[in-house]
């Protein structure tokens, strides 16, 4: 199918920045920050496939959100390489609102069937993970200042 191959091309753009901002700030500092932007890259990639695995490909309203959480990770790759300066909001915020996103979206699917509990407690921690995320893309100063 037309959109697991185009999945899968935004999630290589996605790496291939991450891996190029590495290579463009090759140093402890720069190997940790992009360590700290790939794990949520890859958990989004993770859950993007689980979710797909789940409910099926096929079915439309799942092919919209896919579509929605392509163009979250699309917003991500293009602010990862300021994501420690003035992107970070724009990348924290994208991650936020994929992970919440899906996971309201599989409360709905789940309405009324006993599976609901599963991203009913998932939606509890990715909101209480969402803070660190989101205070550290407000805080004045906050980012780390590049070596290189």
């Amino acid at each position: 199918m037309f959109l697991e191959l185009f999945l899968d091309l935004v999630f290589v753009l996605a790496f291939f920045r991450l891996s190029q901002q590495l290579l463009e700030h090759l140093s402890w500092t720069g190997a940790f920050q992009t360590l700290v932007l790939l794990l949520p890259v890859l958990h989004v990639w993770a859950y993007t496939a689980r979710f797909t695995d789940l409910f099926g490909p096929r079915n439309p309203p799942i092919q919209l959100l896919v579509m929605s959480m392509m163009f979250g990770t699309l917003v991500m790759a293009a602010a990862a390489p300021e994501a420690f300066g003035r992107n970070g909001l724009v990348f924290a915020g994208a991650y936020v609102t994929v992970r919440v996103g899906v996971l309201a979206v599989g409360v709905l699917l789940l309405r009324g069937h006993e599976g609901q509990r599963n991203p009913v407690r998932l939606l509890f921690w990715v909101g209480v993970a969402a803070v660190p995320w989101m205070t550290g893309a407000f805080l004045p100063g906050g980012h780390v200042e590049r070596c290189g």
